[in-house]
């Protein structure tokens, strides 16, 4: 014990700070115990206040996106982990917490190719031509792990596409991918991979022994051709996106997954690298990070993964300091630890105490890509109030918030701030998510190109916390009227204000946003689909009931998004029966379809259907 805490005192003054340095840590979660909002919360502000600058959190896993996915939609019917509140959208939550507290976010797909595990086979369900298989045919590989086929030009797709969506529509620093190998050496015997290896060996198929130097060599290749489609696809959406991957270390990984990242790094299909360096001791992770070094031509490029686990014990922090050190040594510009829960916690003071003393900026980063947050509390100097508002001491954003009750229409509040730079943010509001509340709360965002109308429900537990309005263009300058709120109350009994913010964004492609008038917005209660009986053969009845709306607007689509057959409903009914035919009358095959219900602009309910 003595010579451990000498060995540590020694490290801790020796170990001086960076000014740049990538510090960066995996946000994962076990099984279904997916992090709760406050738990998202809690773990930002505690990485920020350890001088971490870069979470790589989860988004793919289990087979499930964890944000709002149309491109998961349109093959599943369904967005995002059935089991989360409606609405909730994880990887919103945590990009505003990440940055309301200075740390950038990368969207991890933790998962890769793996797109099913147990019961959560919903892509299987849609298209089971999709999935590798071993050579008895078999698709559940270790821990029931289902695997799309590497090789299966649609399966590639549709994970690239995943990727593009989040580069697309979230305000994300970066795009990390994951187990982008085979779960083994028996995998590539589906008839995707079988059909492109006899195809390029003149009409032969891939051997039986799964461990063909050949047949090894060529399924890497396959996998390096991924990722630079991958990576091409990303950056045509945003090229100043950060494009990782995190493999096994080679050649172990080659040898037992058939991946070979060196090619990945080496070419440029990656800006960077972070391979699993899991070593429970400094003197075994120095060998292996030299070994993995020595496949790379630019070293800076390299953030090595380091563990605070080795076989579920342990690593004693003064190892786990001494890897950073040695990191440092080889002149590398940062690392990742795995992982950040509950292990990390234990070393956060000697890592605050030492290595992490001060602050460092990214590397390839300037200070402009990531500002300072812009929040405003309902109690803040710039804020306005008119009319009758009161405390409600028990929940907030700082503990409390205000509301004011229906019969004090008329009330307004203003939220006024200073705007440093000139540039497009991320609009937020911060909801209590309370049942008594308004589902009609009369939001305005004030901006460069004029002013944006919106009616926000605020019982939704899903949009609880920070609750994302729009992007807007602000210019820079002090005290500017940036929010409004008006009572307006026409459902529930009270309006609830608390704080705003806004983030900077760098996402690209953006718009103006369009106002939503009030009068156009509907809230149907209660509101039912069901389709019955599913699977069907034949006909299928769908049914539909609740409140609160006048038109709804069904419509039949395949697994390729493509309409199959609509109708506009009346008042007078509340069901259809659909016979299987097309907008043409023509019958179509069996397969997997999604009935869709739209009720107005803001809401649309779905519904999977099976025709045998």
């Amino acid at each position: 014990m003595l010579r451990s805490f000498i060995i540590l005192l020694f490290l801790t003054s020796t170990l001086s700070a960076q000014d740049v340095e990538l510090r960066g840590t995996w946000f994962a979660w076990a099984g279904s115990n997916v992090p709760t909002k406050a738990n998202i919360t809690q773990t930002m502000e505690d990485l920020a206040a350890a001088n971490f600058n870069l979470v790589y959190f989860d988004v793919w896993r289990y087979g499930y996106p964890y944000y709002q996915s149309q491109k998961f939609q349109d093959i599943t019917g369904i967005s995002t982990d059935p089991n989360q509140l409606e609405g909730r959208d994880i990887l919103m939550e945590a990009i505003a917490e990440a940055h309301r507290v200075g740390l950038q976010i990368e969207a991890w797909f933790e998962f890769g190719f793996v797109s099913g595990v147990g019961p959560n086979d919903h892509i299987k369900a849609a298209h089971p031509d999709w999935f590798a298989q071993k050579r008895s045919g078999s698709t559940d590989f270790d821990n029931s792990f289902q695997w799309l086929s590497h090789c299966n030009s649609e399966a590639q797709d549709f994970l690239i596409g995943l990727c593009t969506e989040v580069a697309r529509n979230y305000d994300v620093d970066g795009i990390e991918l994951d187990r982008i190998r085979y779960p083994s050496l028996d995998c590539g015997y589906d008839s995707a991979t079988v059909a492109l290896y006899a195809a390029e060996h003149n009409g032969n198929e891939p051997p039986t022994n799964i461990a063909d130097a050949g047949w090894m060599t060529w399924r890497a290749e396959k996998l390096t051709q991924f990722m630079a489609a991958c990576y091409d696809s990303i950056k045509a959406v945003n090229p100043d996106l950060m494009v990782s991957n995190a493999p096994i270390v080679y050649p172990y990984g080659y040898s037992n997954f058939c991946q070979d990242w060196r090619p990945w790094i080496n070419d440029g299909y990656l800006d960077n690298v972070a391979p699993q360096v899991y070593r429970a001791t400094n003197m075994q992770y120095t060998y292996d990070l030299d070994i993995q070094l020595g496949y790379v031509n630019d070293d800076q490029l390299v953030y090595p993964g380091i563990t605070t686990m080795v076989n579920n014990d342990m690593v004693a922090i003064d190892e786990f300091l001494a890897m950073i050190a040695t990191t440092r040594d080889r002149g590398l510009q940062g690392h990742v630890i795995w992982y950040h829960l509950p292990a990390l916690y234990t070393y956060a003071q000697a890592l605050i105490e030492g290595p992490y003393a001060e602050p460092a900026t990214m590397p390839g980063r300037d200070s402009t890509w990531r500002q300072e947050a812009i929040v405003i509390s309902e109690n803040d100097p710039g804020v306005t109030r008119t009319g009758n508002w009161q405390t409600y001491s028990t929940k907030g954003f700082e503990g409390s918030s205000i509301y004011s009750l229906e019969a004090d229409q008329g009330a307004s509040i203003s939220y006024a701030g200073d705007v440093e730079s000139s540039g497009w943010y991320e609009a937020y509001i911060y909801l209590n998510a309370l049942w008594n509340a308004t589902r009609d709360a009369d939001i305005t965002l004030h901006h460069q190109h004029g002013a944006s109308h919106y009616i926000i429900d605020q019982t939704v537990s899903g949009h609880e916390q920070w609750y994302k309005l729009d992007d807007v263009f602000l210019e820079a300058g002090e005290a500017q009227t940036l929010l409004t709120m008006e009572n307006n109350i026409e459902t529930g009994s009270f309006v609830f204000a608390d704080a705003i913010m806004f983030l900077n964004s760098n996402r690209v492609g953006l718009t103006p946003p369009v106002s939503i008038d009030p009068k156009e917005v509907i809230h149907p209660t209660n509101f039912e689909l069901s389709c019955f009986p599913n699977p069907f053969n034949g006909s299928v009845k769908i049914q539909f009931s609740g409140s609160g709306y006048t038109d709804l607007e069904l419509r039949v689509y395949d697994v390729q998004g493509r309409l199959i057959r609509e109708l506009n409903r009346t008042s007078s009914e509340n069901s259809w029966e659909w016979d299987a035919r097309d907008q043409a009358g023509l019958e179509i095959p069996s397969g997997v379809y999604l009935i869709q219900a739209d009720l107005g602009s803001k809401f649309s309910y779905s519904r999977v259907l099976l025709l045998k």
